[in-house]
């Protein structure tokens, strides 16, 4: 049920247009590949976390916001985003990717 409740929040019509511009099918295979592939957790709103990955485009950032569930170690995806490469800019940063890749 929560996997439909937030697929609808990624997937309302102008994002899931934005989605099929940078080569995902679905909310499902844009947030798979965030966390799988992303380099840098910032904090969140609360407790929250956020993953983020450069996008494919230029000067893109490809987002997944997290919210903590009552179990302490898991969270739940609260929303998704591809923006402008500056979002994270203002976020405090919890980890980042060495830049040389190490």
């Amino acid at each position: 049920m929560k996997e439909a409740i937030t697929a609808r929040n990624i997937e309302r019509p102008e994002r899931l247009v934005q989605l099929r511009q940078n080569g995902y099918s679905n909310a499902r295979d844009f947030v798979e590949d965030v966390a799988r592939n992303y380099e840098g957790i910032y904090k969140g709103r609360g407790n929250g976390l956020i993953l983020s990955k450069k996008g494919e485009k230029r000067d893109t950032t490809l987002f997944v916001e997290l919210t903590p569930c009552d179990q302490d170690d898991f969270y739940d995806v609260k929303s998704g985003l591809i923006s402008k490469k500056g979002y994270t800019k203002n976020k405090t940063p919890l980890w980042e990717k060495a830049q040389n890749g190490v």
